[in-house]
């Protein structure tokens, strides 16, 4: 039987060091410090090129690196969503409603995805970069099983794909103008 928080009453596994739903450390006793949210100083309509996302789950990512089979894949897989995206600067991540986090890109879907996991950066001669923020679990470009160092941008352009969580991929598409 499955513990429940202290904080929220949500369930948890033994070997789980934190609450997914709140945050809360079970080895400390406490909750997480507030966490600065991720802003960009662009308006909302940022001029130069515009990237969707292809959202898919991917079973053979899952099952690379997945080995010991902790989070099952998802029957049925959900839908291809294809998102645009607007600003400079785009965090990628799970919502979290009680710490008043919400992703600009929400992968809610995977529950292996950090609430705060990765940010898309528009540079200033429109290239963009992905950083891991910290995330739990990485994220990796390719096929890669070598994480993405935190915090350090990696180029990334129309056809790159990126994998997070337990399986999501995230295809960045050419560019398309928003209206």
């Amino acid at each position: 039987m499955s513990a429940t928080c202290s904080n929220c009453g949500e369930p948890h596994g033994p070997d789980d060091v934190f609450c997914e739903s709140c945050g809360f450390d079970f080895l400390t006793g406490s909750l997480p410090a507030a966490e600065s949210p991720v802003t960009s100083n662009a308006p909302a309509a940022a001029s130069g090129p515009t990237i969707v996302l292809r959202v898919t789950a991917d079973r053979e990512y899952h099952e690379r690196m997945d080995a010991d089979g902790v989070l099952d894949f998802p029957d049925p897989a959900p839908p291809a969503r294809d998102l645009p995206v607007a600003g400079d600067m785009v965090l990628v991540g799970r919502a979290r409603p009680s710490r008043g986090l919400f992703p600009d890109v929400d992968l809610s879907s995977d529950p292996a995805v950090s609430s705060r996991h990765a940010v898309l950066a528009r540079r200033d001669d429109g290239s963009w970069t992905i950083t891991d923020v910290g995330s739990t679990n990485g994220t990796y470009v390719g096929n890669s099983t070598v994480a993405l160092e935190v915090d350090v941008p990696v180029t990334v352009g129309a056809g790159t794909i990126v994998h997070l969580g337990a399986w999501t991929q995230v295809e960045i598409l050419e560019g398309a103008a928003l209206s």
